[in-house]
């Protein structure tokens, strides 16, 4: 009788499971070298990077969506990822799409990504 109602509600679980909808994630990255950076940061010199340029086309303001942007450690690569932030909120993405994280995997890139969980 014990496993009869433990395997009842196993297959009940496994149902609800199947019924579920699924979230697929997409992800657009993009790879910022500092050989890239403009010297200097302007409106106009940020979004004529083709990388800045493919996350924007995709970007909507939806919760779907977000923006992370992974920059490399130190003083240097703190500054770099808050530029970055900045240009975003200044060319008008709203801050609770944008996301920093530490580490971009190397100490001389910027790397976006682009989120979307639809």
């Amino acid at each position: 009788m014990v496993i009869k109602t433990y395997l009842t509600r196993l297959f009940t679980l496994l149902i609800m499971l199947c019924a579920m909808p699924t979230i697929a994630i997409e992800v657009n990255e993009q790879v910022i070298n500092r050989s890239q950076w403009p010297q200097y940061v302007n409106g106009s010199s940020v979004s004529a990077l083709p990388q800045v340029q493919r996350i924007l086309q995709q970007f909507e303001e939806t919760d779907q969506f977000s923006i992370i942007i992974q920059y490399p450690g130190g003083d240097n690569g703190i500054t770099w990822g808050r530029q970055m932030y900045q240009w975003f909120v200044g060319y008008g993405v709203p801050g609770k799409y944008l996301k920093m994280e530490l580490g971009s995997g190397a100490p001389d890139q910027l790397r976006l990504m682009l989120i979307n969980k639809n």
